[in-house]
């Protein structure tokens, strides 16, 4: 099976995809288009409401301006007060008789007109008010103190034409008085204008949210507004507008956001002054409409949600859950779990319980089956263990006696007591009577021992033996008679052909593995010699004359090693530096076997 073929996604993935992209897309997309196009037709109208708004509130307001401003010019036109001057001037009238014309034509025009505050008359010889007036507003001396000041320049150096005075959010209207003939200044006229008069009848909603400015003057405000919103921000909208008009646009809105606010500014040039009608609106109040249909639709999608998560469940139930019953029974199986079932309730839907049923009969048929053929091929390893053990033993027994032989005839000694306890102990292991397939690795040292000590016997001088062993690995279980073998091949195919050599064994674990190493001295071993000897461990059929005994050994060696741990494992041979041989044992090394 490849291992890095792309797996396909899970039954769970595939469903949630499928909600995502059959509903929750379709309705985000709905819902995106929804709200921007309807967010867009919303804005603009209410943007052009505005816009109107403000347009028609400042031609109201520049109209009822200009009206004003006829009135203030009226006495130059009717020249009344010109008249009277001249004749003040020509002693034709005393300065009460003069003052009582001005008085009463200023009471007839601006007193009884609701359009006017205020008003004040200064004659060119008096630098203080000949006439004034005022229903709402200044008092005389405060209005000398606070108010007149400010006119001053105006009345020394202006000319005939009136002018626009914001002062304390209040609009006054100054002209210079000149004679038709000769234009010569007999005197000034001031007229506060009645606000509320003025913003009376104005198309928008919030009239306290409008601000006014002529000339680029102070903000005249219908209120004030932070008093209103407790808002500086609202309060700053006007400032920040206003320094915006350039007052040469004419018909043309200018708009600025700051904070919860959002302003506008209308520009319109006239011919005796320049006016901005600046507007305020919350954006809370702006957006109201848009609010609630986002309000609405935010409703909608809460109560598809609940119902999209109940059509997930439902699949879930119908589909993903039966198939994790089966995947996860097959996985058990593949685990290694022969003849697992699926149990439970049953099936959500006849489809999935006919399914089910099939699965539960397969998987019983399996496990017959593979305990029927893993206890046949039990019985088969055992056999061929017991076999190959078998071919071993009579071997090693003949060699043995024939040594033993000739010891007892060359000397009557205490070695041959010696030889014989080390022969019984290599008899009584090899023998196994207690049919054992695994023993100590120290047993099997014990046994090891017992054949050098004959061995040793029997070459004397000619042979040494070095141990190198790893002592905390010698309770490890190993197969039976595997090291006798191996070292009856390193004397036999080492020593036995030489004058002295030496046998090294080293026994060791690193990492997953446990070594038995078996190295001799001896003649040169060819390459050739050792394809043979590999051939004979991997089991080929070797020509006559190669050698009973690597055919015996090793090879059964091996062999009875992989029955029993798998091919990896087994024997191997190679030849070191120095012209030693190796045979090496490889073994699995279980890291809990002592637990």
């Amino acid at each position: 099976m490849n291992d890095n073929k792309k797996q396909p996604p899970s039954l769970k993935r595939t469903l949630i995809l499928f909600m995502v992209f059959s509903w929750l897309i379709p309705i985000a997309i709905l819902t995106g288009f929804i709200l921007s196009s309807y967010s867009k037709i919303y804005l603009n109208r209410t943007e052009d409401l505005i816009k109107n708004g403000l347009k028609s509130s400042t031609s109201l307001l520049a109209t009822r301006l200009d009206e004003d401003i006829k009135l203030v010019q009226k006495p130059s036109y009717e020249r009344k007060w010109e008249t009277a001057w001249k004749q003040y001037q020509a002693g034709e009238l005393d300065e009460v008789a003069y003052l009582a014309v001005i008085n009463a034509s200023l009471k007839a025009t601006y007193n009884m007109n609701g359009k006017f505050n205020t008003y004040v008359f200064y004659s060119i010889e008096s630098d203080k008010p000949e006439c004034y007036a005022s229903r709402v507003g200044y008092s005389y001396n405060n209005y000398r103190e606070r108010i007149e000041p400010q006119f001053k320049d105006i009345m020394e150096h202006g000319d005939e034409y009136v002018k626009i005075k914001v002062i304390d959010n209040r609009i006054f209207l100054i002209r210079n008085l000149y004679t038709i003939i000769g234009n010569q200044k007999y005197g000034t006229l001031i007229t506060e204008l009645n606000v509320n008069e003025l913003y009376e009848g104005f198309p928008m909603e919030e009239i306290w949210n409008v601000g006014i400015s002529i000339d680029g003057q102070p903000n005249i405000l219908f209120k004030d507004i932070t008093k209103k919103t407790s808002d500086k921000h609202a309060e700053s909208i006007f400032s920040t507008l206003k320094q915006q008009s350039a007052k040469t646009h004419n018909d043309k809105v200018l708009t600025a956001t700051n904070g919860d606010y959002q302003g506008y500014m209308y520009e319109s040039k006239q011919d005796a002054y320049h006016i901005a009608m600046i507007y305020a609106v919350d954006k809370s109040v702006l957006f109201a409409g848009l609010n609630r249909l986002y309000q609405v639709i935010i409703g909608m999608v809460l109560l598809f949600i609940p119902l999209i998560i109940c059509a997930y469940y439902y699949l879930r139930k119908q589909i993903e859950s039966p198939v994790e019953r089966l995947v996860q029974a097959s996985k058990t199986i593949t685990a290694g779990n022969i003849g697992t079932v699926v149990e439970g309730a049953s099936m959500p839907n006849a489809e999935f319980e006919y399914l089910m049923h099939s699965f539960n009969d397969m998987s019983e048929q399996v496990k017959y089956l593979f305990d029927s053929v893993y206890n046949e091929k039990l019985a088969r390893k055992d056999a061929q263990i017991a076999a190959l053990q078998a071919q071993i033993n009579p071997h090693f027994l003949n060699n043995t006696l024939e040594m033993m032989n000739w010891q007892a005839r060359m000397s009557d000694d205490l070695t041959v007591c010696k030889m014989i306890e080390a022969l019984g102990t290599v008899l009584d292991h090899s023998m196994n009577r207690d049919n054992r397939k695994e023993v100590p690795l120290a047993e099997e040292l014990h046994c090891a021992d017992a054949y050098l000590y004959i061995m040793m016997m029997r070459f004397g001088q000619r042979m040494q033996v070095e141990k190198d062993i790893d002592e905390s690995i010698l309770q490890i279980k190993v197969p039976q008679l595997i090291l006798q073998p191996i070292i009856e091949n390193a004397i036999l195919h080492g020593i036995e052909r030489v004058k002295s050599g030496t046998i090294q064994l080293h026994i060791y674990h690193e990492e997953d593995h446990i070594y038995l190493d078996v190295i001799n001295t001896g003649k040169d071993v060819t390459q050739a010699v050792i394809d043979k000897i590999e051939a004979a461990i991997s089991g080929q059929k070797l020509p006559e004359g190669s050698g009973k005994h690597t055919s015996i050994g090793l090879r059964n060696v091996s062999e009875r090693i992989r029955l029993v741990y798998g091919l990896e494992y087994g024997l191997s041979v190679a030849i070191l530096p120095g012209g030693k041989f190796l045979s090496r044992i490889t073994l699995p090394f279980d890291r809990n076997w002592q637990e």
